[in-house]
């Protein structure tokens, strides 16, 4: 694959320890997990959005997502910015917001209230009625099972506590754990599989396959991905970095053998949920015993 810069990148990388040949190894090694090359992926790929959301139950039926962008910035004049992943828009009108998390984050279903917020605030118009605003559906797809019960999907609506029943507010939060998925079959399963693939010949669905060709292996593509060059080098990462990427991920994946070890599943259930080798769950269980304090 041949990479293209233009000439102010390379005077970038003329600076930078960070290569060309740094560039092009981590695009092949790329998968729709991160950041950066997503936010490339996506961008006005509605086809490539509903790959992921039809995969997930219950969640589009029979609607098509006819729009897509990434990096949607939500300003407010006093608060707090909110910039999405994914921002898309399916046939019946209702808006999604798709996040993808590599890492357990603090007080996340807050978060997915403030992009709520921020994204029914942005939608009713001055002057319109508030049963003008448009369903809007919360998604976050995070590598970790991040509440820790082994539950592969989990859906929030807002509810009345003293009737019992759930309140139609116009809004679901949906949280996929992507490491109780599987890898196999056509729905979790093939989503987990395909959003960790580096290599498009190892995806099964068939246009986040050609999406990657395009990327990754033709000289249009090619062009496109100046752009993942430039926010590489803006972001500063160097070679370094990818190790400490690994090392988060091995200390997610610790943590989740940990948590399912306290509840009482056993090594055979924790490889099959996080899709684990016996040698990696023996890691997995080794770090864990590394990291804890001694006793005092």
């Amino acid at each position: 694959m041949c990479y293209i810069m233009d000439k102010n990148m390379k005077r970038k990388a003329a600076k930078s320890p960070f290569s060309r040949d740094d560039a092009v190894e981590m695009l092949r090694r790329s998968c729709l997990m991160d950041d950066a090359f997503m936010s490339v992926f996506f961008d006005g790929e509605p086809e490539c959005v509903r790959s992921v959301l039809s995969r997930i139950p219950g969640l589009l039926g029979e609607a098509d997502i006819v729009s897509a962008i990434t990096q949607a910035k939500f300003s407010s004049i006093s608060g707090r910015d909110v910039v999405l992943d994914v921002y898309a828009s399916d046939s019946n009108g209702r808006k999604y917001d798709v996040e993808f998390l590599n890492y357990r984050e603090a007080d996340l279903v807050r978060r997915a209230v403030c992009h709520w917020i921020a994204i029914g605030a942005s939608e009713l118009r001055k002057g319109s009625a508030f049963s003008d605003l448009p369903d809007i559906c919360v998604v976050f797809v995070c590598r970790i099972d991040y509440f820790g019960d082994g539950i592969a999907v989990h859906r929030f609506r807002t509810a009345d506590v003293e009737a019992g029943i759930t309140a139609d507010c116009g809004c679901d939060f949906v949280f996929v754990s992507l490491g109780l998925c599987g890898d196999r079959g056509a729905g979790l399963g093939g989503l987990a599989h395909d959003l960790k693939c580096a290599e498009a010949v190892s995806i099964r669905d068939e246009a986040l396959r050609r999406r990657m060709i395009f990327l990754k292996e033709t000289k249009e593509g090619n062009k496109l991905m100046k752009g993942y060059w430039g926010k590489v080098m803006e972001q500063g990462m160097e070679r370094g970095m990818e190790r400490g990427m690994a090392k988060g991920r091995s200390d997610v994946q610790a943590e989740n053998v940990r948590r399912m070890l306290a509840k009482g599943r056993d090594e055979q259930e924790i490889c099959e949920c996080l899709g684990l080798t016996a040698e990696e769950f023996r890691k997995a269980v080794n770090s864990g015993k590394q990291d804890a304090p001694a006793a005092g």
